[in-house]
């Protein structure tokens, strides 16, 4: 294993952190210490408030809630992340013991489980219940819960381990050359793991963190080699080694040992060519510094601008190589919590070998506090009631509101470009969304106002079933929607009341007959259609010919071996189709405008529903001719107004007008008894009418 130097350090490294005066002296007081790496191999995220990221434990258990050596604990627990960026989950059995317990995971529960079968000689009292979750980077986060068990074991095993030899070799430890850790330990029940730390105990923290030694079984005895780099500190060291048995019960064992370095750097690092771009700056707008840093020997491992106010509190902003121009540079933020005021500048170097130097600049940087709000966020797509996510683009890092009146449903902050996306539940058509823009010094924008548009359409209608007698169709959909029936070419449209109720009256349709119901809502959105088939419960409604006024016989197609009656005013006529469903059936002429209901009647008495046919015009109507004696000079009577009236008496005719009320009078010698009479009138375009027979008597 590689031992840095780099020296332990809880702080964060968010932009805008501040430190102290004295915290600068204590690093020129120590510019030659080594520095140990803390690292290993996982990481444990969290936000600069202190809020855990990343999945957390929705729920959890372990049980039974007292266990006995020799039975078997199990442990389940449900995460708030999506199965797909977990890749292993590992419960931590803590407190009276130390065991990690791996886990599976189960698609149909959606539930980790993972069970542990207590040993003999583990440990009795409170077992606490933690986990690691590690993503597919290996990184991990651990969670505590709350949950715990009781174990009973009387026979726990307290015995601690024992190491009877520690040898480092060679001896002294010299930095760059690799040296090795031989230890012999024995235990009643079996030591588990060895680990070796290293310490320098000058300088508090400065520790470098070891793996695990490796056990050979053939020497009975536990081995690690190890290499300090080049440029750390040559003082009197400590090896750290804690042996661990089955039972987890750990002894610490320490041994001093010198580490020699007679080629450490002592120089420190040297900067030049140090440009900031601006001098004076709004709060929330960025920063460019650069400049050349140079380390002759070991090399420059870290630089860090900074920014001070007169009473040197201190911004920091650390600075990144950028292999393409040999420079150090870095584009900073300046945040809203910076006052506002004249800064000092300077630049922080350290180079591998823990030197560290100070570089001065002669400008000052001067902070205005900004009292301009953003403009109005702009989205980038219209919000509808499928809508999920808001997309928009602000000013950059502004805090974005999303509110329903007062109530805010979203809070994030915007990239540095200024864009965002916000996680939004869906809502109603019409609801009013407004979004804000906060900047860092808490000037707030305009609002952005949008209401949300209706693209769901209505849900298929509900349709009552449809008869071949039916006059219209009902059902139930969305309230107020419009609901469209169509029958081939044809449509039919009514609107649903308040509560989604619909009749649309449609003509009878014969049975068979394909309807497709759709509703269109408010903001023209359609549902898909409903199909319904007419059904059958009586013959279909007749198919009936033209009627006309000078017909003698109503003729069309209805069901095969039905009765068709015609009702004329108080009168019925019938006759009876053929195998086709053919039909005629004698009727006196009818005067134009005359309404005829023409059903069909099955051989189980079924009526169809009555089809109305009007009469329609050819010719005038047939005359009405009042009767005629043996005395009679005239025939009279009444006909369509205007029209010539011709009276026919055997093979002479006599013709007169009729006046404007149709009244007529056309002269005719006298006539003996019985003698038929034909009576016809004509109009201006010479149709006839049928002709009315009279008797004189």
């Amino acid at each position: 294993m590689r031992i840095s130097n780099k020296r332990t350090d809880s702080g964060g490294k968010r932009l805008g952190k501040k430190i102290l005066l004295s915290w600068l002296c204590m690093m020129l007081l120590l510019p030659g210490l080594g520095m140990a790496n803390t690292s290993a191999g996982g990481i444990s995220v969290s936000s600069g408030t202190g809020e855990p990221l990343g999945p957390s434990i929705l729920d959890s258990t372990i049980g039974p809630a007292e266990a006995h050596a020799g039975e078997t604990i199990t442990i389940t627990a449900k995460l708030s992340a999506p199965t797909d960026t977990i890749k292993n989950v590992q419960a931590h059995l803590a407190g009276e013991t130390d065991e990690l317990v791996d886990m599976a995971y189960n698609k149909v529960t959606d539930t980790w489980t993972g069970t542990y079968r207590i040993k003999d000689y583990d440990h009795q009292g409170v077992w606490y219940l933690r986990f690691y979750l590690y993503n597919e980077n290996d990184n991990y986060w651990y969670r505590w819960t709350k949950n715990y068990i009781t174990v009973i074991n009387p026979n726990e095993d307290r015995v601690m381990p024992e190491v009877s030899s520690l040898q480092i070799e060679p001896q002294p430890v010299e930095a760059g050359t690799s040296f090795k850790l031989t230890v012999k330990a024995v235990d009643n029940i079996g030591v588990k793991s060895i680990k070796a730390d290293f310490l320098n105990r000058e300088v508090e923290g400065w520790t470098t963190y070891g793996p695990r030694l490796t056990y050979d079984s053939k020497r009975d005895e536990w081995t690690g080699s190890f290499l300090f780099e080049k440029n750390t500190v040559p003082e009197k060291w400590t090896v750290r080694l804690a042996v661990m048995d089955l039972a987890n019960n750990e002894k610490i064992v320490l041994k001093d040992f010198e580490l020699s370095n007679p080629d450490r750097d002592i120089t420190p690092p040297n900067a030049n060519q140090i440009k900031i771009d601006k001098q004076t700056v709004y709060q929330g707008e960025n920063v460019k510094v650069t400049a050349k840093i140079t380390d002759d020997k070991s090399g420059v491992r870290s630089a860090t601008f900074m920014y001070c106010n007169k009473i040197w509190n201190c911004n920091i902003a650390t600075l990144q190589k950028n292999n393409d121009t040999d420079l150090w540079e870095m584009l900073f933020r300046i945040y809203g919590d910076v006052e506002p005021g004249k800064y000092s500048l300077m630049i922080q170097m350290i180079d591998n070998a823990s030197n560290v130097s100070y570089a001065y600049l002669p400008e000052t940087l001067e902070l205005i506090k900004d009292i301009i709000p953003p403009a109005k966020p702009v989205l980038l797509h219209e919000v509808t009631n499928r809508s999920k996510v808001i997309r928009g683009t602000t000013e950059a890092f502004a805090a974005v509101g999303i509110f329903i009146g007062t109530r805010e449903i979203a809070h994030l902050s915007a990239d540095e470009d200024g864009s965002f996306w916000a996680d939004i539940p869906l809502q109603a058509p019409g609801t009013k969304i407004s979004i804000t823009a906060t900047d860092i010094v808490g000037n707030v924008s305009l609002p952005t106002v949008v209401t949300v548009k209706d693209v769901i359409p209505p849900a298929i209608p509900v349709v009552n079933a449809v008869t071949n007698k039916a006059t219209n169709v009902s059902g139930k959909t969305e309230k107020a929607a419009t609901v469209t029936v169509k029958v081939g070419t044809k449509t039919f449209s009514a609107k649903a009341d308040t509560n989604g109720y619909y009749k649309i009256t449609i003509p009878v349709q014969s049975a068979g007959t394909k309807l497709y119901v759709s509703a269109k809502d408010g903001a023209g959105n359609v549902s898909p259609a409903k199909t319904m088939t007419v059904t059958k419960v009586a013959p279909n409604i007749p198919v009936v010919n033209a009627v006309n006024n000078k017909a003698v016989a109503v003729t069309g197609k209805a069901e095969a071996n039905s009765v068709v009656s015609i009702k004329l005013g108080s009168k019925t006529y019938s006759g009876k189709t053929d195998a086709k469903g053919n039909f005629k059936v004698s009727i006196p002429v009818t005067n134009a405008g005359t309404v005829l209901s023409v059903t069909a009647k099955d051989r189980s008495g079924r009526i169809s529903y009555a089809r109305s046919v009007t009469v329609v015009r050819v010719a005038p109507n047939r005359p009405v001719v009042n009767a005629v004696r043996t005395y009679s000079t005239t025939v009279t009577g009444k006909t369509e107004k205007n029209a010539v009236v011709t009276v026919k008496i055997g093979r002479r005719t006599y013709t007169a007008k009729a006046n404007a009320y149709g009244n007529f009078q056309v002269r005719i010698p006298k006539q003996r008894k019985g003698t038929v009479i034909n009576v016809n009138a004509k109009d201006a375009k010479g149709a006839v009418s049928t002709t009315a027979s009279v008797k004189v008597y």
